[in-house]
């Protein structure tokens, strides 16, 4: 069983009143119950908070068991990107970890990794450390860049630019999480649904047009100026862009034949020939570029996903262009609010 030793933290959590610390330990009682509701006089945030929260993380850390290892790195990846999941689901682990016992994420949460609300599993960041998930394909901080003590650091002196930049790289690994938890389901393909990916973070009728095509990210996140096949490829640029390699699906289509001998109508079924993979256009539209954009956006003529605070459906006339709530798929998207608390 996986256990937290959340007993000493005590007035370490004084500062549970800024942002970060909120979100990664994912608001759960249990971290924050401890909190002291006033924080000593001679300790100042800015000055004093890195090294507190460097001994928070120590804290709170969980001991794993190796053999439930591989089930509370897939609840990690379910958990940060917000992904939809059922406690009768099952917890899909890495291929490579196939000889292990079949589980599901009920039985993650009486083994203590995780809690389920609604659809929606929890599972507190800052339990994790990067140091536990060596040789995984994504490291915790790739996903919360807070875990990171050079980011803690300097976290006082982000501006908002800077947060732009760390939460454009830490949503494409969440892009990069859903893939393999869609993957890892079937491992047999490297090609899943697109709207898989990216369900629960677009508008119902959007959701359609993702039915349309599959995506390949096996190849994990690469930073490259062309796009790289098989992986998400972050570009840059002024408005972080980054490509995923994509194809449209195989669709079954209903063909009549007649029997000659019986005279019979009899049906069946043929597949269309797979298109070849293609590039398909990640831009994040933040609150001050999103209407620079707008025209550029009504005329595309390809798929186009637009990644914004809030999917604002109202300027997505385009049945070629998909807004992706961010929110509804990164734990970090609190990154990009004007009030941020440092």
């Amino acid at each position: 069983m996986l256990v937290a030793d959340v007993t000493n933290i005590g007035p370490l959590l004084y500062a549970i009143a800024n942002e970060p610390m909120y979100h990664l330990t994912g608001g759960l009682p249990r971290l924050l119950r401890l909190c002291s509701i006033e924080r000593p006089q001679a300790i100042t945030i800015v000055r004093d908070f890195p090294r507190y929260f460097e001994a928070i993380k120590k804290a709170a850390k969980l001991e794993v068991d190796e053999r439930l290892l591989p089930y509370a790195y897939t609840c990690l990846l379910a958990s940060s990107t917000k992904a939809r999941v059922r406690d009768s689901d099952p917890n899909a682990v890495n291929p490579a970890r196939r000889a292990l016992v079949p589980r599901t994420y009920h039985d993650a949460m009486m083994a203590s990794i995780c809690m389920l609300n609604k659809r929606r599993l929890i599972m507190p960041p800052i339990t994790f450390v990067d140091d536990a998930m060596s040789g995984m394909p994504i490291l915790p901080s790739q996903l919360h860049p807070f875990l990171k003590a050079e980011v803690v650091e300097h976290f006082s002196k982000l501006s908002l630019a800077d947060r732009e930049i760390m939460f454009a790289e830490a949503f494409l690994y969440a892009v990069y999480a859903r893939y393999l938890l869609a993957h890892w389901e079937d491992p047999s393909c490297v090609w899943v649904s697109l709207a898989k990916v990216f369900e629960g973070a677009v508008h119902p009728s959007k959701a359609r047009v993702l039915e349309n095509y599959e995506v390949n990210l096996s190849s994990g996140v690469v930073k490259w100026r062309k796009a790289i096949k098989g992986a998400v490829t972050h570009r840059g640029g002024v408005h972080h862009e980054a490509v995923i390699w994509c194809r449209k699906k195989t669709l079954a289509v209903k063909k009549n034949n007649k029997n000659a001998n019986t005279k019979k109508r009899t049906d069946q079924y043929h597949l269309l020939n797979k298109s070849a993979p293609f590039a398909v256009r990640l831009l994040f539209q933040h609150d001050r570029t999103v209407h620079q954009n707008k025209k550029s956006r009504s005329q595309s003529k390809t798929l186009m996903l637009s990644i914004e605070k809030k999917g604002r459906t109202s300027l997505n006339t385009n049945k070629n262009n998909v807004s992706i709530n961010a929110d509804a798929m990164s734990s970090v998207a609190w990154l990009l609010n004007a009030d941020f608390r440092t």
